[in-house]
């Protein structure tokens, strides 16, 4: 039992690459997890983008009697101060309704994140 053990024996070459493929495997999960948190996010401000135009549609209906087909109207008339975009590049229109009441509110859909209908 007198082996003699050597002084300052680093890890093995096996030993490193464990180490190593243990902190890709936990960098791949990560990112995975960070994309998922960004879509997320990126889905949730779409949805705040479209309430946002739908409540100042809403308020210039309120004032005006009459609903309005262009964004850029609720700008001009001050109840936006810019028409907000999808942070995933997707393009907002009106959702077309078969109703034919006046007063019926409209809502917005994201050619990105679907209709708001659809959700």
């Amino acid at each position: 039992m007198n082996k003699k053990r050597k002084k300052n024996q680093g890890f093995t070459f096996v030993e490193i690459i464990v180490v190593l493929a243990l902190v890709a495997l936990t960098a791949a999960i990560a990112m995975v997890n960070l994309l998922a948190s960004r879509r997320t996010v990126e889905y949730n401000l779409c949805i705040n983008n479209r309430a946002v135009l739908e409540q100042a549609e809403l308020s210039y209906f309120a004032y005006k009697k009459v609903h309005t087909n262009s964004f850029d109207d609720l700008v001009v008339c001050g109840y936006l101060g810019k028409v907000p975009t999808c942070p995933s590049q997707g393009v907002y229109a009106w959702v077309p309704y078969d109703i034919k009441d006046p007063e019926y509110q409209k809502e917005i859909g994201c050619s990105f994140h679907a209709p708001a209908a659809t959700q």
